[in-house]
């Protein structure tokens, strides 16, 4: 699934390996992009767990397995040492079947089950909240504060990671995107090719590794022309691990619950002052990194959202958007339809 980023323009990946020795105890896959790209880095830990029962905790991430055992969260800080000079925004990822204990105090403080919030990374917090944050920060040795907030804003979690079939369903649309068959033959193929290069003892993958064992398995269907992919939310994050080169996350603007935004946002000019210039950003970011002008836009948004994406990435400035219409992709470079007649 991650080795598929290699033939994704937006991307810009130019190495994946497999149990990095590079990589400090983050080893498991490990996936760098060029330097010239807005993607950061990223180290992944797996954890799949044969006991489906067992939870994450703030105080589990410092327990020690046994005597002279190192924690998960000593780990992640010393692999963060090796890791942190390749750049600013490098990023340490927990992937693992097991969710985090709801009780737990740090629980409120994972923004979406994926990251720290910023809160907590800055010591703004109260209670027993405050207590695992100073318990963490003793047991990393009590390091320089600002070095201590950074290594927080790089961890990320990947808690419930789905079942083989699931992943199976993810890793079939990356490769639909990426102009590869994508049935169940072909994830196979794939998914038995990279088993061989890791039984071969081959660590590290690059892109050419990828285009010639896609025309080995005869895995090349269709040329695709060149895109980013686009996921916007504004109503719910659905589905909840998306194909997306980037994202842009609105449901805190908008009105309602957490599982079903409403239409009005709650301050309007929060348009003006975050989501707007969160758009304009995109676009340097996209220009900066790919060139593409073909963007995938998926997302379940409100309108209003969706006027504001179409407004910055306009056909008029050479920008094509591809969107989904009920169950059928549709294009705004496609020319008119010669039947459909409308009558008074």
């Amino acid at each position: 699934y991650r080795a598929l980023e290699l033939l994704r323009p937006a991307r810009k990946v130019w190495r994946v390996c497999i149990e990095d020795p590079s990589a400090g105890s983050f080893d498991d896959v490990t996936i760098r992009p060029a330097p010239d790209t807005s993607h950061p880095a990223e180290f992944v830990q797996v954890k799949f767990h044969v006991n489906a029962a067992g939870a994450y905790s703030a105080q589990g991430l410092i327990a020690e397995a046994r005597a002279g055992a190192t924690s998960l969260l000593m780990k992640a800080w010393r692999s963060w040492w090796v890791l942190r000079d390749e750049g600013p925004d490098v990023q340490l990822h927990l992937v693992t079947t097991w969710s985090w204990d709801h009780n737990d105090p740090l629980a409120i403080h994972l923004l979406h089950g994926t990251r720290l919030a910023p809160a907590f990374r800055a010591g703004d917090v109260t209670g027993h909240a405050q207590a695992e944050r100073t318990r963490w920060y003793e047991h990393l040795g009590r390091p320089e504060q600002r070095e201590f907030q950074e290594f927080l804003g790089a961890m990320r979690f990947r808690l419930g990671y789905p079942a083989t079939s699931e992943l199976a369903q993810l890793t079939s649309e990356r490769m639909e995107f990426v102009g590869l068959n994508h049935d169940d033959v072909a994830v196979s193929l794939g998914t038995e090719q990279v088993w061989q290069w890791i039984a071969s003892g081959k660590r590290e993958i690059t892109q050419q590794d990828m285009l010639i064992a896609a025309a080995s398995n005869g895995l090349h269907a269709a040329p695709v022309d060149p895109a980013v992919t686009v996921y916007l939310h504004t109503i719910r994050r659905d589905p909840p691990e998306t194909d997306a080169d980037y994202e842009l996350d609105w449901r805190s603007y908008f009105i309602g619950h957490e599982w079903a935004r409403g239409h009005e946002v709650h301050d309007p000019a929060s348009w003006n002052v975050a989501m707007l210039p969160e758009l304009l950003h995109l676009r340097d970011l996209m220009t900066r990194d790919s060139g593409c002008r073909l963007l995938r836009v998926r997302g379940r948004a409100r309108l209003s959202a969706w006027f504001a994406l179409g407004h910055v990435f306009s056909q008029a400035a050479g920008w094509r958007l591809e969107v989904d219409q009920g169950g059928s992709w549709w294009r705004n470079d496609q020319p008119p339809s010669t039947t459909l007649h409308v009558t008074q």
